[in-house]
């Protein structure tokens, strides 16, 4: 399946929502979904903006890319070459895009992927198309995956003692840049503060002995998410005993992750299993996880989820325990269970859950 080709699939599944959402235009707009839409196009200017510099507007018969006179040549020369896109653009300066979607579907209703006072707010719909990986998808979605790993264990094998968690952020995202990803989260926490925050964004706190990475790694609107620790010494029992727990649990969590397993059924499995570990409480201090892609979460699994695993879907479960915590970014299908992620050179935990053998990162002694 070539560019191409994956862009008329996704054309037909956001048509099939025509009729259902009763709109006669879809304009999809949010980065995440702009991505997927153009199967690995970009339209952000800024990392944290909830809309993007251009947008696909989906008809019955026709696909039109609309932007400003500004982003023009960078999103038909560099993210949306090749596929059938009409142009349709507006002078910046007009501020808004409303005139060219008046003139594509005169008075027809529009539906969006972000809110609108025009327009019918389907994103929901709309982020469902996006749980399931077409090939092309899965392909770039594991060279990702490597490429997310080998930066952060280059971020943790230079990583020294007397380094602010700023600088240890710098290292993981200055890694990113060189493989051709975006850092769109990296967390740090050293020493105490791993057990204190359990989304310890950077702080100029200096590393003594431990400490704790997190990213999540973008790419063609992909994310990649995985956590490790590293230590300058050996560790404490205490320590241990946590981190075997905490492994455990996420290799429970992985085995379970099967086609057609409800979230839910994984999340009370993993609860069990915090119990057994003898860590009753512990999940209750941060989500477990759950389903990613085009997204650093789709949604995150507990008691009321509705949701089930589906196939081609990438997860990412992090269950934590005070002061560690053990996450990686699995592909589920209906032959395997790949960690995307895996962790190469590194020390390992060894499991077997439900006659599967697992390996989780254990934390590095430097």
């Amino acid at each position: 399946m070539d560019r191409q080709e994956e862009f008329e699939a996704k054309l037909e599944q956001v048509r099939s929502l025509l009729g259902a959402e009763q709109v006669e235009g879809i304009l999809i707009s949010e980065p995440h979904s702009f991505a997927w839409m153009t199967c690995g196009g970009d339209n952000h200017v800024m990392l944290s903006g909830p809309t993007g510099s251009g947008s696909v507007l989906v008809t019955a018969d026709e696909a039109y890319l609309i932007c400003s006179n500004v982003e023009e040549r960078r999103l038909t020369e560099e993210e949306t070459a090749g596929l059938p896109l009409e142009v349709r653009t507006f002078n910046w300066h007009d501020g808004s895009d409303r005139q060219v979607l008046r003139e594509v579907l005169g008075r027809g209703a529009l539906g969006c992927d972000v809110p609108r006072s025009d327009a019918k707010d389907i994103s929901k719909a709309l982020v469902r198309l996006r749980y399931r990986l077409l090939p092309p998808e899965v392909e770039r979605l594991r060279w990702l995956g490597r490429e997310a790993e080998a930066a952060m264990r280059q971020a943790c094998l230079e990583a020294e003692p007397g380094e602010s968690e700023f600088e240890l952020a710098g290292r993981v995202a200055g890694a990113c840049y060189g493989r051709k990803m975006l850092p769109l989260l990296t967390l740090v926490a050293v020493d105490d503060r791993i057990a204190q925050i359990r989304h310890p964004i950077p702080t100029d706190k200096e590393l003594e002995q431990t400490a704790m990475l997190v990213l999540c790694a973008r790419r063609w609107g992909l994310y990649a998410n995985l956590t490790r620790l590293i230590s300058f010494g050996p560790l404490e029992a205490d320590l241990r005993r946590r981190h075997d727990a905490v492994t455990l649990i996420d290799a429970t969590m992985i085995a379970s992750s099967t086609v057609g397993t409800p979230y839910r059924e994984i999340f009370e499995r993993a609860v069990k299993t915090y119990r057994e570990v003898g860590y009753p409480d512990d999940w209750r201090w941060l989500h477990l996880g759950g389903a990613t892609g085009y997204a650093g979460r789709y949604f995150k699994a507990n008691p009321a989820c509705e949701e089930v695993v589906e196939d081609s879907q990438a997860i990412a479960w992090n269950p934590a325990i005070d002061g560690t915590k053990s996450e990686d970014t699995i592909l589920v299908t209906k032959d395997e269970i790949a960690i995307i992620t895996e962790a190469k050179d590194w020390p390992m935990v060894e499991y077997e859950v439900d006659e599967m053998p697992l390996e989780r990162p254990d934390i590095l002694i430097r």
